[in-house]
């Protein structure tokens, strides 16, 4: 999903491969996703998330290509 990289990537701060959680959150209710979408989606990135609250997203994407 190489549309779904890029958009992470828009995301991540100095493409360092994490994005906080916060913003991901924030651009999703932005977007008008219905609240339980958007808690439903959040529970996808926990295994990917960091003790500072950052999502790898090379790690997820990878979780999603398998």
């Amino acid at each position: 999903p190489v549309d779904v990289k890029n958009a992470f990537r828009l995301l991540a701060k100095d493409d360092d491969n994490f994005i906080p959680t916060k913003k991901i959150r924030k651009m999703l209710e932005k977007n008008d996703i219905d609240a339980n979408e958007v808690d439903f989606l959040m529970k996808q990135f926990e295994p990917f998330t960091d003790t500072n609250g950052r999502v790898n997203y090379n790690e997820f994407l990878k979780n999603l290509s398998m």
